[in-house]
């Protein structure tokens, strides 16, 4: 004959929880997750919908190349273009560099010069085109452009 022991069965410690009944809790997720997600659409969303306009607008422009015609260009290369834009800035200069330079006139804050430099891919050249701030280039027509309406100026 065996002899079994008989046990009682082991007491719920006192750190165990009761098994939920009903809906879950409103705080299982936390705060800061909660938040994190909602952070994280808003920026997705607002990506989405810059990105469709910009999309927008850049397939509502019409392209035209204005070199199409040139014999002579150089070769398509990989080079660096950089647009170097000058200021007026005499109202931060002294009045003896004033004299010096012999600048006259008022400040006025505005755009003085206007280059384009570009340096070849292998770095051994530079050329540089200055456009006059004075002069408004022209450029080609098309049916929407203010020469096709007749509303270009020059200064």
């Amino acid at each position: 004959m065996s002899v079994r022991a008989h046990t009682a069965p082991p007491a719920p410690s006192p750190a165990r929880r009761p098994p939920r009944t009903g809906a879950p809790a409103a705080e299982a997720v936390p705060v800061g997750v909660r938040t994190a997600t909602a952070l994280s659409v808003t920026v997705l969303a607002a990506g989405g919908v810059g990105h469709a306009l910009m999309t927008g607008l850049d397939t509502g422009l019409t392209r035209i190349d204005p070199f199409k015609d040139m014999k002579n260009r150089p070769q398509a290369e990989h080079g660096m273009n950089v647009l170097v834009v000058g200021t007026d800035g005499r109202d931060r200069i002294t009045p003896e560099e004033r004299a010096k330079y012999r600048l006259g006139g008022a400040p006025c804050n505005c755009t003085d010069t206007v280059m384009l430099v570009h340096v070849s891919q292998d770095r051994d050249r530079a050329s540089v085109v200055s456009l006059p701030a004075t002069r408004t280039p022209r450029c080609p027509s098309t049916p929407t452009s203010p020469a096709a309406r007749g509303t270009t100026r020059t200064r």
